[in-house]
């Protein structure tokens, strides 16, 4: 069993609160922990999500900085919005087949920062991750795939990117009381989508997992209470970029083939059925938001719907985001994936369901990945 011995994230929006001096306060507990298993003689791993800027020895900086973990057997570096994902798969497997005892997984994102310390324009380009070809470029040529695959005219595709946007929003006025949404939705971006529709990344992010065995987790002061448990998670890349859509959308019969067959490998792993744990009240989920198309494959190739015309009801009877999707909620770069995971834990442990779905997804969709935590 693959165990959650611990998960804590903080996030700020003035690029000013997410100093070093704060979080080693704020992940003492976490510093603590991993000193604590590592004192039991037990063996940890570690790995990091690389930050957009500055990432050459982010993770050495981090573990010595911030955690002050002494000497480490090496680190392991996760970059893409499907890392997270790629890092718990790795973490589980190490732990499950005992190459060791415990798995830390950190990210610091101090992007509103740099863009506020370096300008706008120096964070766009790291941004560029395609050169000149620049990324809403990139998914409008994916969400115009994927439109024709599912027989959408760009105003009928325009209408389902507005029920995803006000599904998100109904999560976000939940988690944040009071919060007023943007009246204005932005302008055009493109024929099938707009400004609030896309990844918003002016945000300082940092948060942390750290996973473990039985053993690793007698060394908790847990009253008894049950722990939540990585109980899958699976990622496929496929050959893709601005040239190469075919392989990310696929085909009408079968689009997004490679997060199908994630989906149907992670049923697999768990012997679960993911549309029969949501249509019994028994999964929240947690979609990767970024751009209307990675959303929409993602209720697909899940099996939550069977076709465009379900997606309107589907989405109006079930919240598809735990933190309120990518544009409100804002998105940390690489983290987003991380931070709904610990987003999920926490919410697994108040909510009825006993089961959390958390989606990543990397460059323009040509990585995808998922993640099942469970209270079992």
């Amino acid at each position: 069993m693959t165990n959650v011995l611990y998960a804590k994230q903080s996030e700020d929006y003035s690029g000013e609160q997410l100093t070093a001096a704060y979080l080693r306060d704020f992940f003492s507990d976490a510093a603590a922990l991993l000193a604590r298993l590592r004192g039991s003689g037990l063996r940890v791993a570690f790995g990091f999500i690389d930050p957009l800027m500055d990432a050459f020895e982010a993770g050495n900086r981090f573990y010595f900085q911030i955690l002050d973990s002494g000497s480490l057997p090496g680190i392991r570096s996760y970059r893409s919005g499907a890392g997270p994902i790629q890092a718990l798969a790795e973490a589980r497997e190490m732990i499950e087949h005992g190459l060791c005892d415990a798995a830390a997984l950190f990210a610091w994102e101090p992007l509103q920062r740099d863009r506020l310390r370096l300008g706008r324009a120096e964070v766009q380009k790291a941004m560029a991750i395609f050169g000149d070809v620049d990324l809403v470029r990139c998914y409008s040529a994916l969400a115009a795939r994927l439109a024709e695959h599912l027989d959408l005219d760009a105003g009928q595709f325009r209408r389902l990117a507005d029920l995803l946007y006000e599904n998100y929003g109904r999560t976000y006025r939940a988690r944040c009381p009071g919060a007023a949404l943007p009246e204005d939705r932005g302008r055009d971006l493109t024929p099938l989508f707009r400004l609030s529709d896309c990844a918003n990344p002016n945000i300082d992010y940092a948060g942390g997992l750290i996973l473990g065995n039985d053993k690793a987790l007698a060394c908790l002061d847990r009253d008894g209470a049950r722990p939540i448990r990585l109980l899958a998670a699976e990622t496929e890349t496929v050959r893709g970029g601005p040239d190469q859509i075919g392989p990310i959308a696929g085909t009408r019969e079968d689009p997004f083939p490679h997060l199908y067959r994630v989906r149907r490998n992670l049923e697999r792993e768990t012997g679960l059925s993911l549309p029969g744990l949501l249509e019994d009240g028994r999964l929240l989920l947690g979609a990767y938001t970024c751009y209307p198309p990675i959303p929409l494959a993602f209720l697909l190739c899940c099996g939550f719907v069977q076709s465009a015309r379900e997606i309107p009801d589907f989405l109006a009877r079930h919240a598809i985001t735990v933190e309120g999707g990518l544009s409100l909620a804002r998105a940390p770069w690489n983290c987003p994936a991380l931070r709904a995971a610990i987003t999920m834990h926490d919410a697994l442990q108040a909510d009825p369901a006993p089961y959390g779905l958390v989606h990543g997804n990397g460059g323009m969709g040509e990585t995808q990945g998922l993640a099942l935590l469970g209270r079992e």
